[in-house]
């Protein structure tokens, strides 16, 4: 059922809906992108998947172009400033992390209704693109071609867009992984210095994430190497254990004590109570099969006092390391008596009650006599009424467990070091892992003891070096002090902490009272006959709870919950420098447990720390530091350097992000100029308003980048809104901890003449100059207005403050700080994230530079086109105005191609007959008809001399054009379409032109002969203002591109030389065109030569028409790409085949983007140049379609449609260009896509 239930589902939200559905699905995918949804975004995709069946792929198709273009999101913030004020924190919400609060500010609820407007704006303008690209994806087969000959780009093994696949897939991975990486860096909070505060008035720096964890019980190298050894080979374990020997009497707890941990002794006194055995680390046998001692006889005393049996560890640790040498010495049948005696002679001296045995590193050889040696001690031991223990690994297939467990009291199963210091990072002792080691057969129960532990791991990321072993009390001491917090993993149960320490990220693991409180009752639950504790000192106070009520385990539980915290901090100091440090508040932590008592999760709520303020930063006599906000700007913040630069001032810049990402270049200068710069976040937030997670992506993504185009990082912080030397709220408290959390030092002000306000410059002079005396540090803006009155008094003051004697410096300087120190090259860790960040913002400001290219070189090149265009034709128009030309006295032939072409042929044929010139021929191929194509030809012209009717199998046009030009009796050749209408004097005309003999083809002035919808129209304007334009200025430099089929005129001769018509385009006029002109051959254009056409009435037969010509010309541009820019074809290589390309494709295809970017920028200062760069580019537009419809003779009221042609026709071609550039790069078969005639162009003529 649960099978049947998850393939319905999984059916149900993968099912393929139809194009309108699945367009629809997709807008409501970027709908979701666009709205502050932040980590529910995916949860509310997939419910809207499973609720209306919609495509989940193509929902998240959507999601994607909000991410994938960031700038979409750009308008959210557009829409904001209309309604809101300054900037907006769009990105996330406060209520998105906590639900329970339904209060929104007026921000939150502005931010959602300009992301939600923005979103709508956006799923609706893109609703026709993801409907036109489904549709080419879903389309399975290809449409066929006329013959079976190999096209140009035509890839029938497909490998070409499996290399194109294969390539699109190498970008999106490394596409991806520079945005994964990006989106790492500023999740993982940079490097970043604890600075040296001793020197500030004695400040006590607050303990970051960078602190040494284990580094307040520093031990010596010896006894650091021990336990490290001991951990790697399952033994070194820290934890404490208590023991109520009222409540416990029936199960045993054992304790390791270390003497080279001070915190063992405080947790010895603290809760011997509580502990049944001590197994102090004592004894330790040497190279000689002596045994040294380190007892030390005020803990041995103190725990005689107390009534705890004590059994020191004895074990083979020398030299820093556990010596197979000394067990293989101690093994041998010789040895043996010796040490025995020697241990039982130490035990009587101090009067122990046992031994534990932990004998660690054991050759193969010597393991089964290690079991007979145990066994002899056992005895040996048992006559003197001495108990042993020994310490066993959880998993060592090669100990005869069963043997050793015979012989000896109890045996201590270490259920812990599951993952050790010198393997890889992972939990300590997860709960399935050790409860399945408790199951161990071969120890009796009564005699098995389990090993709990209650220390950590702390494993340097990607590191060799062994991880380091740390206590439970160094993570809490340091998690209450700097920005680390502890997660809980589901699935081993037990807690972690990551964070970074000198640029390197650190993961450790570590156990603590709730997976104790787990340990515990898996070891009870197996039946065993008690616990031992690894180690004391360092331990989670709350396992004392859980041994007191062992017997009753749910009764600690309550304890468990809270974290205990002692530690706390003073501060002093004055100045507008400002730091808070934390500790000494117990924190909290919620339990939850599995239906068999274990805990099974644990969400952290607090964590224990104080805070209080320190203001240092105070400096004597006359000192002020230059500070600026909001910037940098590409006008005001040059200006603010000269200025500074001239008076030899140095200052400190609070960089916005966004703005830093638009002018690297400034940045640059910033720095190399000496100046200190500082973060400001990315977007300019309040950060009292926004989520925790959003202020670390704020402060992590502009540290980023201040590290990309500098090399170096940034300490130095000052919240938006927030920048008070004062902060008496918490409100204002809020974002000064947030960042120091992040490793900045806040930087406050006193002395605001508030240039936001852009005062007058008389006034804001005067304000400076009253609060001067407020303090050191002066606040002044070099973006976010007009910030000219600020440009104008810089100098004045300057001059003033420098004549009455103060002193300028950085805020480092004030900090008694190098710049170095406040703002460190970045370090290593760091450095692996500046390529991707590097790739990411420079592909940012790239891409805004390209889109601002991409609308100024449009509008500058169009208009530059536009007038040279009509200058050509113009000259052109002039220059055939006096040419003449005599008759041509040789007969023509007219070839006319058909293929089911009833409708229309009778009329076309007619037009050609009431032609004025006399001696002409009219050939018809029919091109294998299956409609009543020939049958009417027959029936209508079969009697007709003039009249040649042939008949082929379908080939397609390029053969019927062939053979009719085999057939033809004449040099000088006619072809028309079946639907071209021809005016009487249209081949006399064309005729004249081949009484020169270096002629080889003729174009005539094709009309769109139609003209009966807003789309024909359109068409009409684009004949007259694009085609028939462009051909009389290419003609004045025999650069003509394209002899069209529906009017044109050929030598035949010329023809057969070049091999007639090739098939392996579907642009044959072009491709001939374009191979006459490389050939030096002159093609003339005969303006005066009409011919009508019936252009596409509907959108769908315009763009199959239009993807045949799109994709027919870009074959021939490829066919013939070695004419571009040779020198042996001048104006053809130069400016007519570059121009196609261009104009024709390249800025087409962009062309959109130009238009986002000119609707964005309608809403930023920069709307009046873009305004008058586009209203230019109409204007010269509009007059050079007024020019081309009056050298056309044209009617100029199609020209009230302009403006909507040149917009909403353009997105019909960009959709037409995009899809034969797909069939490009696909090795498409493209189809002839013969349009359905519909006999209106004779309709059209003769009103």
């Amino acid at each position: 059922m649960i099978r049947t239930l998850i393939r319905n589902m999984f059916h149900r939200i993968f099912k393929t809906n139809n194009l309108k559905i699945m367009a629809i699905s997709s807008s409501i995918g970027v709908l979701i992108g666009m709205l502050p949804l932040i980590g529910l975004r995916l949860p509310v995709i997939l419910a809207i998947s499973l609720i209306f069946g919609l495509n989940i792929v193509s929902l998240e198709i959507g999601l994607l172009i909000t991410i994938i273009f960031p700038i979409v999101h750009i308008l959210s913030m557009f829409i904001y400033q209309q309604i809101g004020h300054y900037k907006i924190p769009f990105f996330t919400l406060r209520f998105l992390y906590m639900p329970h609060s339904l209060n929104f500010s007026n921000i939150e609820k502005i931010s959602i209704i300009s992301t939600a407007i923005s979103g709508l704006i956006f799923s609706i303008l893109l609703y026709p693109i993801f409907y036109n690209a489904y549709k080419f994806y879903m389309k399975r087969h290809a449409s066929k071609l006329v013959n079976d000959k190999s096209f140009v780009f035509q890839d029938r093994s497909g490998k070409r867009f499996s290399i194109v696949k294969i390539f699109i897939i190498v970008i999106a991975i490394v596409s991806l992984t520079a945005v994964t990486m990006f989106g790492i860096s500023i999740s993982v909070n940079p490097f970043l210095p604890n600075l040296g505060f001793k020197s500030l008035q004695g400040l006590t720096q607050m303990n970051y994430i960078s602190n040494k964890i284990n580094k307040k019980n520093a031990l010596d190298p010896e006894s650091a190497a021990y336990f490290n050894k001991r951990i790697r080979s399952h033994k070194n374990y820290n934890t404490s254990t208590t023991k109520s020997k009222l409540k416990n009497a029936n199960k045993k707890v054992i304790a390791f004590y270390t003497g080279w941990d001070a915190e063992g002794l405080k947790s010895l006194k603290a809760n011997y109570s509580s502990i049944n055995i001590l197994v102090p680390d004592w004894y330790n046998l040497n190279g000689k099969l002596g045994i040294d001692s380190n007892i030390e006889p005020g803990v041995d005393n103190f725990v005689k006092s107390k009534g705890i049996e004590e059994m020191p560890l004895i074990n083979n640790y020398v030299n820093n390391k556990f010596d197979p040498s000394i067990v293989h010495n101690m093994v041998n049948v010789k040895n043996r008596k010796k040490v025995i005696n020697s241990i039982v002679k130490k035990l009587k001296l101090h009067n122990y009650s046992g031994i534990n045995l932990d004998i660690e590193n054991i050759n193969e050889n010597d393991k089964k006599p290690y079991v007979s040696f145990v066994k002899e001690l056992y005895q040996e031991l048992n006559k003197n009424k001495i108990k042993l223990t020994i310490d066993l690994p959880a998993e060592d297939e090669t100990l005869d467990y069963k043997a050793l467990s015979e012989s000896c009291d109890y045996v201590v199963l270490m259920v812990y070091d599951e993952h050790y210091s010198t393997g890889e990072p992972g939990p300590v002792s997860s709960l399935k892992w050790s409860s399945q080691a408790l199951n161990f057969p071969d120890i009796p129960i009564n005699k098995l003891i389990g090993g709990v532990g209650d220390y950590g791991y702390d494993w340097t990321v990607n590191s060799k070096n062994p991880a380091e072993a740390i206590s439970y009390s160094d993570i809490i001491a340091d998690v209450g002090s700097g920005n680390i917090s502890i997660k809980w993993d589901k699935e081993s149960q037990n807690p972690y902490i990551s964070y970074k320490k000198d640029g390197v990220y650190h993961i450790a693991w570590f156990l603590d009272g709730t997976t104790f409180y787990n340990q515990v009752k898996a070891t009870l639950d197996k039946g065993s006959a008690g616990v031992a504790i690894w180690k004391l000192g360092g331990e989670d106070p709350t396992i004392w709870n859980v041994i007191k009520n062992i017997n009753n385990l749910h009764h600690s539980l309550k304890k468990i919950k809270n974290i205990y915290c002692s530690s706390g901090v003073q501060y002093s100091g004055k100045g507008e420098i400002l730091y808070v440090e934390s500790g000494g508040r117990n924190g909290e932590r919620n339990i939850i447990l599995d239906t068999k008592g274990y805990i099974n999760d644990v969400e952290y709520i607090s964590m224990p720390s104080t805070y209080q303020i320190r203001e240092f930063g105070k400096a004597n006599g006359k000192t002020i530091a230059l500070t600026f906000d909001d910037g940098p700007d590409s006008y005001y913040t040059p200006r603010i350097l000269d200025i500074l630069k001239k008076y030899n001032v140095k200052a400190s810049f609070f960089l916005i992000g966004q703005n830093a990402a638009n002018n690297p270049d400034i940045v640059k200068r910033i720095y190399d100029q000496g100046n200190d710069i500082g973060n400001h976040t990315f977007t300019h937030p309040n950060i009292a308003e926004i989520s925790p997670r959003r202020t670390t992506m704020e402060l992590n993504a502009t540290q980023r980048l201040i590290q990309e185009i500098t090399g170096h990082s940034t300490i130095l912080f000052r919240p938006p809104y927030e920048a008070d030397a004062e902060p008496s709220t918490p409100v204002e408290i809020l974002p000064i901890m947030r960042a120091q959390e992040l490793g900045y030092v806040m930087i406050g002000e006193l002395i605001d003449p508030e240039d936001w306000q852009s005062p007058k410059p008389a006034e804001l002079y005067k304000r400076i100059m009253n609060n001067i005396d407020n303090g050191n540090i002066m606040l002044l803006h070099d973006s976010g207005g007009n910030r000219d009155s600020t440009i104008k008094v810089l100098p004045q003051v300057i001059e003033k403050l420098q004549k009455d004697g103060y002193k300028f410096v950085t805020v480092s300087q004030l900090m008694n700080k190098r710049r170095d120190e406040i703002m460190p090259p970045v370090k290593a860790f760091d450095k692996q994230f500046i390529t991707y960040n590097k790739t990411f913002f420079d592909t940012i400001y790239s891409w805004n530079n390209i889109i601002v290219l991409i609308f100024c070189s449009s509008c500058v090149l169009g208009v530059l086109r536009m007038l040279l265009l009509v200058y050509l034709s113009n000259l052109h128009k002039k220059k055939s105005t006096y040419k003449s030309m005599k008759k041509f006295e040789k007969g023509v032939s007219v070839l006319v191609a058909a293929y089911n072409e009833e409708t229309v042929i009778c009329k076309t044929l007619d037009s050609v007959l009431k032609s004025n010139f006399e001696n002409f021929e009219i050939i018809v191929v029919d091109d294998g008809s299956n409609d009543q194509t020939l049958k009417i030809l027959r029936n209508k012209y079969g009697n007709m001399s003039n009249v040649i009717i042939i008949t082929k199998p379908n080939g397609g046009k390029t053969s019927a054009l062939n053979l009719g030009f085999k057939k033809a009796s004449h040099d000088v050749i006619v072809t028309i379409d079946a639907d071209t209408i021809l005016e009487e004097d249209t081949i006399d005309l064309l005729a004249r032109h081949f009484n020169n003999i270096k002629v080889a083809a003729v174009s005539g002035n094709i009309k769109v002969g139609n003209i009966n919808n807003p789309l024909t129209v359109w068409q009409h304007i684009e004949y007259v203002t694009g085609f028939n334009l462009e051909k009389r200025a290419f003609a004045l430099l025999n650069c003509i591109t394209v002899v069209p089929g529906a009017i044109s005129a050929w030598r035949k001769s010329v023809v057969e030389e070049c091999g007639y018509f090739s098939d392996d385009t579907l642009a044959e006029d072009t491709d001939m065109t374009l191979t006459l002109l490389q050939k030096g051959y002159k093609i003339n254009l005969e303006e005066k030569a009409k011919a009508y056409t019936e252009a596409p009435e509907d959108i769908k037969s315009l763009v199959k028409q239009r993807h045949r010509w799109c994709y027919g010309i870009l074959q021939c541009l490829w066919k013939h790409k070695n004419a571009f820019f040779n020198s042996k074809y001048k104006s053809l290589g130069f400016f007519a085949l570059p121009s196609m390309v261009i104009f024709q494709y390249i800025f087409l295809t962009l062309s959109p983007i130009g238009d986002i970017y000119f609707i964005f920028g309608m809403f930023t200062k920069q709307a009046s140049k873009m305004l008058a760069f586009y209203l230019i580019f109409l204007i010269v537009d509009c007059i050079s379609a007024a020019f081309a419809f009056n050298l056309e003779n044209e009617n100029k009221k199609s020209l009230r449609w302009l403006l909507i042609q040149r917009i909403l026709y353009r997105l019909i071609m960009v959709h037409v260009v995009v899809k034969s550039i797909i069939s490009v790069v696909v090795g498409k078969i493209v189809g002839w896509n013969k349009l359905k005639r519909k006999e209106s162009v004779g309709l059209y003529l003769k009103k």
